[in-house]
């Protein structure tokens, strides 16, 4: 009976610890310590060949750098890349209602912890009070192949692109 007893508190002590040491880890906001800069093939691994889908469209990250990407009523064309410190970065033009011929750039810094999860934040400093750092799901986030190609292709064609 005491063999159970104990068995008992080392396995609800274990879950105890897990939990409070995932909640500190994954905590919304917070960049995880300790961290290290993401490695640039495994950023340009997680994203080549993917659509990041977005509240309102998403962003094609393609082959040889091309970037294609939809926005409500908006697309946006470009080219992306990724520095040699793990940070994703677009430089597009947008066509659609309000927008202008400007190259848009938009860069997410990328950073591994220790147990080897992908964290991500905007460096845009609307987006970093809104939501910090965060752990970056790719089977939540991406999905293979451009999904946004036809939407993208309706927009072109209404914009005269």
């Amino acid at each position: 009976m005491k063999l159970i007893s104990t068995f008992n508190k080392i396995v609800l002590t274990s879950v105890i610890v897990s939990l409070s040491v995932t909640s500190t880890a994954m905590a919304k906001g917070k960049k995880p310590k300790p961290s290290f800069a993401a490695d640039p093939k495994i950023v340009i691994k997680t994203f080549n060949g993917k659509t990041w889908m977005w509240s309102k469209g998403g962003s094609y990250w393609g082959a040889g750098g091309k970037f294609e990407a939809v926005w409500d009523e908006s697309v946006g064309l470009g080219k992306w890349y990724v520095t040699t410190k793990g940070t994703l970065c677009y430089e597009a033009v947008w066509y659609g209602p309000g927008e202008s011929d400007d190259v848009i750039k938009r860069c997410w810094d990328h950073v591994t912890d220790e147990d080897g999860f992908l964290w991500q934040q905007s460096t845009k400093k609307a987006d970093i009070k809104k939501w910090g750092w965060y752990v970056f799901v790719p089977s939540k986030k991406l999905e293979k192949g451009n999904k946004i190609k036809s939407q993208a292709n309706k927009l072109k064609r209404a914009n005269g692109i």
